[in-house]
């Protein structure tokens, strides 16, 4: 897990330096944790945001719901599908893709699902890292994303 945080974090250490900065303050909303939708001020890491939050109960593939988002939810980075997307494993850089549960962004709250995790652990933790990597100095665009577990 440390190599693949210290790739994630040299990989958008490298590219942030030729890029724009990502919108300031990102939050994860997400019913990880108790199983209640709470939405989590994430820590600024220069070139990415951070949050690690403590899992409770253990919870099934597709229970536990997640998006990235800032202004009050106008800006969301979430699965695009109205259907539910869990994401394709833990530990490692997620692309952004308009079919795939990743950091797709989406420029209003409405259409699209939040995502969802894969199985999780009582008291184990998960680390959610989303880049400032904007294109074309558009600071509102997809972004790579990684849930450490």
């Amino acid at each position: 897990m440390k190599r693949i945080l210290l790739l994630f974090v040299a990989f958008v250490g490298i590219t942030a330096i030729a890029m724009g900065q990502a919108p300031n303050p990102m939050n994860i909303g997400t019913t990880l944790g108790t199983g209640a939708y709470v939405n989590h001020a994430m820590t600024d890491r220069g070139s990415y945001y951070q949050k690690t939050i403590q899992e409770i109960t253990a919870s099934t593939t597709g229970t536990r719901k997640w998006e990235f988002n800032a202004d009050s939810y106008f800006n969301t980075w979430r699965a695009p599908s109205t259907t539910a997307v869990n994401i394709t494993g833990y530990n490692a850089i997620i692309s952004p893709a308009a079919t795939t549960a990743s950091a797709f962004f989406r420029s209003n709250s409405t259409g699209g699902d939040g995502a969802r995790l894969l199985a999780t652990a009582a008291n184990s933790y998960y680390t959610f890292n989303i880049t400032k990597l904007p294109s074309g100095g558009n600071a509102y665009v997809s972004q790579y994303m990684s849930i450490l577990s």
